[in-house]
């Protein structure tokens, strides 16, 4: 059974009806991971130089995207720059890897049980790129997988911009930390501990770690590479 052949209307209908980014990326991966595919993401805007407003979800797994952002990942990604040279969907494993950089990236993915990844291109008016990228550890695509992927990429990424366009700036993308904690919580996606942040910003480490608390018990999670997700779909971190 195939999406694209059967399912296309009830796939449509169903995301229609969804309100939040987190039922409509479930709703989305009950048809991908019929395909081999775990995780979804999906960004958009000037993605060369990628900053956190251009996150529109990130489905990774929390641990990869806090690497990938305190490292720097996407100055060698190849995918960025690969979905702003074409409007066709593509493996990973089609990518060209000229530099040691880059080949590294899927090297540590893989680590990290992101083996197999898809992305679907999307282009849009006044030179507006996105895409919506499929990780998983086991997928062996067919052309109509391929397909089936790209209609769910397509959709998700409009219902997302949808949403994002609906709804009110400062409510729904959440500016709700106080100067120091949007200061703290910058610091903590670059990896810095409660000491080193403590020292950047001349206040305690207690006082830091209070922050930190503040910033989880705001966001709702238990974590702080969860923070830091977080923070990067609310565009409150910045690259």
């Amino acid at each position: 059974m195939h999406i694209s052949e059967l399912n296309t209307k009830d796939f449509v209908t169903n995301c229609r009806a969804i309100e939040s980014p987190e039922e409509l990326a479930e709703c989305a991966l009950l048809e991908a991971r019929k395909l081999g595919f775990q995780y979804i993401s999906a960004s958009g805007g000037a993605l060369r130089y990628p900053k956190p407003e251009q996150v529109l979800y990130p489905g990774f797994p929390p641990e990869w995207t806090s690497h990938y952002l305190q490292n720097a990942l996407y100055e060698h990604d190849p995918v960025l720059k690969r979905v702003t040279e074409t409007e066709l969907p593509f493996e990973w494993s089609d990518l060209e890897m000229p530099e040691p950089e880059a080949a590294a990236i899927f090297a540590q993915a893989q680590d990290l049980g992101l083996k197999k990844g898809y992305v679907v291109p999307l282009q849009g008016l006044n030179s507006y790129t996105g895409y919506v990228s499929f990780g998983g550890a086991d997928a062996e695509l067919t052309p109509q997988g391929r397909l089936d992927l790209q209609l769910i990429g397509i959709y998700f990424h409009h219902r997302l911009r949808e949403m994002r366009d609906a709804s009110d700036e400062a409510s729904y993308w959440g500016n709700d930390l106080t100067g120091r904690e949007r200061e703290c919580l910058n610091w903590i996606a670059a990896g810095k501990s409660n000491w080193e942040v403590g020292e950047i910003l001349s206040i305690s480490e207690n006082t830091v770690k209070t922050h930190a608390d503040k910033i989880m018990s705001k966001f709702g999670v238990t974590t702080r590479v969860q923070a830091v997700v977080e923070g990067i779909r609310r565009g409150l971190i910045g690259l």
